[in-house]
């Protein structure tokens, strides 16, 4: 009972100061908050997922000592807020990157104290899209919320420590559950087993989370192919200073997966091998190449299979799509690159899939994409070594309404091919051009400008399309 009045107190807390996130965070100590930034930046790259979860949670040790450095709403935070809320039950709360949460229990189960550490915060995606058709149809401008979600993530610890995350929010315009697992890590002989719903391990593109990618959308044939987020179970591990990593894992359909193949099937079996044969830093500059290999056998139970994807924009119409393919299975393969160079970073994936499908062929789908950013104010993108995924970017000299910065600018381009057509299907093709350029405020927003051209043959739409979009975001 002592364990659930925790759980319950958490859930209060949870919504309580989630209706006070969003404010810019604002620099007493412009320098040392400067120098506290890049070095969270270099360490969160280095640490494994498990220390950290999705988000980032709760630091180890907490002592009265810690204090932030953000004036303004927070604060009344400077040196934490910590109470007993119940008899035996303490809540400690403070701002250090976000806001964090420590619950503890007088409860001791084997020596241990039960205890509750996590961060919450939102990720909020704002967009705006104008559209020139050459042919294409029902392309219309608009404004929408591409994604608003609220999470909590951190590490439970009764009888043995448990990374968990919670994303709940709206995409699409409709209530998707994005992150919904728990983790358990360092086992042996299999390093970490994770349960519940995430994103399957396939393409470097999807498995960079959103907030972090150079371009507001994931290139048409990761958008086609890759798996999106799913329920399921996945052993993952790591090797030679992280320079070699693993996932393994078991996928079923569980919600309509907003960015990733749209096939119906009774599972999946999804798995990545990345190697890191060049990897070095210093001073918040980096080189690296990566590179990676994935694959996907969908047994089909309904026997259906499709693939789809929009042109870069979330507001555009679907220009290529397979439509239902009755198949048996399908089989997927994914090769990934990335090269970081200081600012300059190159990256690319081939995706293609073969489906089982006497009535159509058996046909083959494939896509190919090429994209490289480079940061104006010298930055480099962070790498998580453990988790073979690029992370959040960290400016700088962070612009704020009381010390304005220049912050950091980034300009990208990509070009992305697939094609849906082959044997008996006429999903149809299509060839796009994105450009962007992004300024990053500080590490908790950015906004991205965009222009792009896509032409699609074949399929459902006939023609070209010039995009241009603009989106505001924010991840605290």
């Amino acid at each position: 009972m002592s364990t659930l009045r925790a759980v319950g107190v958490f859930m209060v807390v949870f919504v309580a100061v989630a209706a006070n996130v969003g404010a810019e965070d604002r620099s007493v100590e412009r320098a040392a908050a400067q120098a506290e930034d890049l070095a969270a930046q270099e360490a969160d790259a280095e640490q494994l997922p498990a220390s950290q979860g999705p988000h980032g949670a709760a630091d180890e040790e907490i002592t009265p000592q810690d204090t932030i450095t953000d004036s303004g709403p927070f604060g009344a935070f400077g040196q934490g807020v910590d109470t007993d809320v119940l008899p035996g039950v303490n809540i400690r709360l403070w701002w250090k990157r976000g806001f964090n949460y420590r619950v503890q229990d007088e409860i001791t189960l084997f020596d241990r104290h039960a205890k509750l550490d996590g961060r919450i915060g939102l990720r909020f995606q704002g967009d705006a899209a104008a559209y020139a058709p050459a042919g294409v149809t029902n392309a219309s401008a608009g404004l929408a919320v591409r994604r608003l979600f609220f999470y909590t993530t951190g590490e439970l610890d009764l009888l043995y420590p448990v990374l968990f995350a919670l994303d709940l929010g709206i995409e699409k315009g409709r209530f998707f559950v994005d992150d919904a697992y728990l983790w358990v890590t360092d086992l042996p002989y299999v390093g970490s087993f994770k349960i519940g719903q995430f994103k399957a391990p396939m393409s470097l593109s999807h498995l960079t989370g959103s907030g972090t990618r150079p371009f507001m959308e994931i290139a048409t044939p990761a958008e086609a192919f890759s798996p999106g987020s799913r329920a399921g179970v996945q052993i993952a591990n790591d090797a030679y200073d992280r320079k070699l990593t693993w996932q393994l894992g078991w996928f079923a359909d569980s919600q309509a997966v907003p960015v990733g193949d749209a096939s119906d099937s009774v599972g999946r079996i999804v798995g990545r091998l990345t190697g890191l044969p060049i990897f070095e830093r210093s001073s918040g500059d980096q080189e690296l190449l990566h590179l990676g290999v994935s694959g996907s056998w969908v047994f089909s139970g309904n026997q259906r299979v499709r693939y789809r994807s929009r042109p870069e924009s979330f507001l555009a119409p679907e220009l290529v799509d397979t439509g239902e393919i009755e198949a048996s299975s399908a089989t997927l393969l994914g090769l990934e690159t990335a090269w970081v160079q200081g600012p300059l970073s190159v990256q690319g994936e081939f995706m293609g899939s073969q489906v089982r499908s006497s009535e159509s062929g058996d046909p083959f789908f494939y896509g190919i994409y090429a994209e490289t950013s480079y940061f104006l104010t010298g930055e480099s993108r962070p790498f998580n070594r453990a988790s073979a995924v690029f992370g959040n970017v960290v400016p700088k000299k962070p612009w704020s309404w009381d010390d304005p910065q220049i912050g950091t600018w980034e300009v990208a381009g990509r070009l992305s091919w697939t094609d849906l057509t082959d044997s008996e299907v006429e999903g149809g093709e299509v060839f796009t051009l994105m450009t962007g350029l992004n300024w990053y405020w500080s590490r908790y927003g950015r906004f991205l400008f965009e222009y792009g051209y896509s032409h699609a043959g074949g399929g459902p739409q006939q023609g070209g399309l010039h995009i241009f979009q603009a989106r505001i975001q924010l991840n605290i």
